[in-house]
């Protein structure tokens, strides 16, 4: 029998949610992460769009195995005014895109 190979390409985001309260002199707290994984690029700028709209966006950069800088995605930040305790909160989102490659093998 000679194996049979599909491939299946879709995309990866990755997003790490930090918080910390208006005022505060203290570092960002994780809050939570969530995976999603859509078929287009079109649906990853419109999940993006929908989630942050036009926040304040800047660069994450990782240092590859020379040392270099590296663009690997965006911190979108943003702020919530909490109306139980009636405090504000700055977010910062950190989110990576990755374009997925998978090969099914069917024997």
């Amino acid at each position: 029998m000679i194996p049979r190979k599909t491939m299946k390409t879709y995309y990866k985001i990755i997003i790490d949610y930090t918080q910390k309260p208006a005022g505060s002199n203290g570092r960002y707290a994780i809050t939570g992460d969530e995976v999603l994984d859509l078929k287009t690029i079109g649906e990853v700028e419109k999940e993006l769009e929908n989630r942050f709209g036009n926040c304040k966006k800047v660069w994450i950069y990782r240092d590859d195995k020379d040392g270099n800088a590296q663009k690997v995605g965006r911190i979108y930040c943003h702020k919530e005014r909490e109306y139980h305790g009636s405090k504000t909160i700055y977010w910062q989102d950190w989110v990576e895109i990755k374009e997925v490659k998978e090969e099914t093998i069917l024997i």
